[in-house]
């Protein structure tokens, strides 16, 4: 009979330790779904600063281009300040460029308005042209 109770001992054993483990189980599994939920907020809080980061850049860009209305919007893109700050100077060594390429081209200056008006050459004329020319006037 010592072997039975002993068995009997070691079944009431194992079943407390059974019943300890499930109870860490189940503490574990909270602790789990209260981090799941924790981690879910995280997320949505993420996502809140993400959009309104992307929102003050794009604020950012757009008071940029209100103070330099030279500056061409599409050269100016960015998803960060710093991206949108290197666009900007990059777009204002094109525009600096372009105005220099101007400036330097404005020394061929072509005079405003059409010729003076002269008479038409009646050197050039066959002679049925001159005389055509002669009876219109």
């Amino acid at each position: 009979m010592d072997d039975l109770e002993t068995l009997r001992e070691e079944v009431a054993a194992l079943r407390a330790q059974a019943e300890r483990m499930a109870e860490r189980l189940a503490d574990r599994e909270a602790r789990a779904a209260e981090l799941e939920e924790a981690l879910a907020g995280l997320r949505e809080e993420l996502h809140r600063a993400h959009s309104g980061r992307r929102e003050a850049v794009q604020r950012y860009r757009a008071a940029l281009l209100a103070q330099s209305p030279e500056l061409p919007t599409d050269l100016v893109t960015g998803e960060t300040v710093e991206e949108v700050e290197a666009a900007v100077q990059r777009a204002r060594e094109i525009v600096d460029h372009v105005r220099e390429r101007l400036a330097a081209d404005t020394g061929h200056a072509v005079p405003a308005g059409s010729p003076p008006r002269r008479p038409p050459d009646l050197d050039a004329l066959s002679p049925a042209e001159l005389i055509r020319l002669g009876l219109s006037r």
